[in-house]
């Protein structure tokens, strides 16, 4: 017996239990597991079918434990067990619905797929083992540096930064992550698996330093946002990752990419027939070339155009300027094109005051706001009025 000697008091003495090398204490509607730590020898133990909220064995010996079905459980640490040896991972993690923390750091498992509805933080720092997938509907936390694994894979909707540059991995997928905006890969040593498929929010993946010597599984595909992934060689990527959208590709930087902006201003706005407008371009993101449309037919490559209009149809007809400055991101399709657009007011004679014996009217109709694409046009007038005399 490892009792005090007073019946059902739930006590030990420390002599009694420090030679126990295995307990199991399963379906005992236990739900507190303090002075775990006071089994000094401790190798294996058993806590299955209880009501524990904590299990901590950090500071145990414990090399072998089961702890599922534990519904009330919310947190498990079992940190520092480097000698931690348990076969199946994976199962032991069924039946604990409210598990929202879960400490992995430095303990030597065998890998595990599991879903935790509940996880919001999760610590698998200088870990090593097998294969690690997680799928956490909630989860807002993860630390996995200095980890050593086959693969990591990660399902998490809501976590939306995740640093992967002291992972060491063969293999990482990475899905459904629909708050992540960014992941650098660059950093990870030469992978044979890359999936990163199906993140919404996802727009920037960088795979500079990425090893391009081997064959290598790649998914890029249904990242509605990701319109530029950065590789050290565009052509080789281009030929050999074609699984990605058709809005998606290759270039060397995608912040260059990312950063050209178009913009333009012209000398006047409302004018009439037969004036000279110059356009002038206020892009940035230095361009190299630019597409002038000035919505009469006529066009110009300059960066800076002068442009008459020769003829219009009606008094104060609208023409729709546009300024387009293509970037070729990849050698063999898909350029990207940025376009801004400006109205112009042409009228065929110049403003006229007309009279009556009431009042004398005065119409001005002033030039249009610039707007970017797609904004419909808004013609502002103004009128004035005055007693005739």
């Amino acid at each position: 017996s490892m009792g005090d000697g007073i019946a059902n008091n739930d006590f030990v003495t420390t002599a009694n239990i420090s030679g126990v090398s295995t307990l199991n204490v399963s379906s005992q509607n236990i739900a507190d597991l303090r002075g775990i730590e006071d089994f000094q020898n401790l190798s294996s133990f058993n806590c299955t079918n209880n009501i524990i909220t904590r299990l901590n064995i950090s500071n145990t010996n414990i090399i072998n434990i089961e702890f599922k079905n534990n519904p009330q459980l919310t947190s498990i640490d079992l940190s520092n067990r480097t000698l931690l040896g348990i076969s199946s991972f994976s199962q032991h993690f069924i039946g604990l619905p409210l598990l929202d923390s879960l400490n992995l750091s430095n303990a030597n498992i065998s890998g595990f797929s599991v879903l935790l509805p509940s996880l919001l933080y999760a610590d698998f720092s200088n870990e090593s083992g097998g294969q690690f997938m997680l799928n956490a509907p909630v989860l807002t936390t993860l630390n996995i540096s200095g980890t050593s694994t086959g693969g990591f894979g990660l399902n998490a909707p809501v976590l939306n930064s995740l640093d992967l540059s002291l992972l060491t991995a063969s293999d990482i997928v990475i899905n459904n992550c629909n708050s992540l905006t960014s992941l650098d890969l660059s950093q990870n040593t030469p992978l044979a698996w890359i999936d990163v498929s199906n993140n919404n929010a996802l727009d920037y993946l960088d795979l500079r330093g990425q090893g391009y010597n081997m064959p290598i599984t790649f998914d890029a595909s249904n990242n509605h946002n990701l319109n530029c992934i950065s590789v050290d060689d565009v052509s080789w990527a281009t030929a050999n990752w074609t699984n990605i959208d058709a809005h998606s590709s290759f270039s060397n930087d995608c912040a260059l990419f990312s950063s050209l902006t178009a913009d333009f201003s012209a000398s006047d706005s409302t004018f009439c027939l037969g004036t000279s407008v110059t356009f002038s371009d206020l892009s940035t993101g230095s361009p190299t070339s630019w597409s002038w449309d000035f919505g009469d037919g006529n066009s110009s490559s300059l960066q800076n155009p002068s442009h008459t209009y020769a003829k219009v149809k009606m008094d104060g007809e609208v023409k729709n300027i546009q300024i387009i400055i293509p970037y070729q991101r990849r050698k063999r399709k898909y350029i990207r094109y940025y376009f801004s657009t400006l109205n112009f007011i042409i009228l065929l004679s110049p403003l006229k005051v007309k009279f009556s014996s009431a009042k004398m009217l005065f119409f001005l109709i002033v030039s249009i706001d610039f707007r970017k694409v797609v904004s419909p046009p808004v013609i502002k007038t103004f009128i004035s009025e005055y007693k005739a005399s």
